[in-house]
């Protein structure tokens, strides 16, 4: 009868739109793969305020004795030399980084004095990964400044991808000590080191102070959820065991 014959189809229709239903649910999404925040000079606008409790930051480290700046004529002259090979270092750093190291190199050679100079230096040569060599710029430029959170910043990068673990929380504990105004990029990873250090209780608590200070951080927010989605697992697993 056709009665009957409408309903089979109008059955397996419903059977067949409640299977594609349970596809689409039990479809996995992509695979979170947050990445370390890199060591560039963060560019924040967003300041909160400083984290207390357990999280509090140690004070920076006393100012070290420096050389005498050049003075005179050749010394006003050499500083002048070195501003302009800055300059064209940071106009050819994206096109020819080789040049631009030459050029930040003749910088600091007229001008030892010159923080910028060695601090550009570091993030060229922590760019190109040549580590011990940017580690040794960042210091010589804390040397002329040691108030500059973003050279304690960069430190505490190149510490942690080295896997010195304890040193990464030293500087980027002392870069937060300064207030810079990416405090929640420091929490991040101060998390990510503790994360490594496999204390996921002290992870947790950096990557949910990170995203309180600054809802938008994608990386302090991915890795959260990671975590939470891997003690999902590991409970469910404990349950079936």
């Amino acid at each position: 009868p056709k009665i009957i014959r409408i309903g089979s189809i109008f059955f397996v229709l419903i059977v067949a739109l409640i299977l594609v239903i349970l596809r689409l649910v039990h479809t996995p999404g992509p695979t979170l793969d947050p990445s370390i925040v890199p060591p560039s000079t963060p560019q924040r606008t967003t300041v909160g305020p400083a984290p207390t409790g357990p999280l509090n930051a140690p004070t920076v480290p006393p100012v070290p004795p420096s050389d005498t700046p050049p003075r005179g004529t050749n010394g006003v002259q050499a500083t002048s030399q070195a501003e302009q090979l800055l300059q064209q270092a940071k106009t050819v750093w994206n096109t020819n980084l080789n040049q631009a190291q030459t050029l930040l190199e003749q910088a600091v050679a007229l001008a030892p004095q010159n923080f910028e100079a060695h601090f550009q230096l570091g993030r060229l040569l922590t760019q190109k990964k040549q580590y011990l060599a940017a580690i040794q710029e960042y210091q010589r430029a804390l040397n002329i400044n040691n108030r500059i959170s973003e050279a304690y910043f960069n430190l505490g990068y190149i510490h942690l991808i080295q896997g010195n673990y304890d040193l990464a929380i030293q500087h980027l504990e002392w870069c937060r000590a300064l207030s810079p105004p990416y405090q929640d990029e420091v929490l991040t990873n101060i998390g990510i080191v503790y994360l490594r250090k496999k204390n996921y209780r002290q992870a947790r608590s950096y990557f949910q102070e990170a995203g309180r200070l600054n809802p938008r951080n994608a990386v302090a927010r991915d890795y959260l959820k990671k975590m939470e989605a891997g003690e999902k697992e590991r409970k469910k697993k404990e349950r079936h065991d």
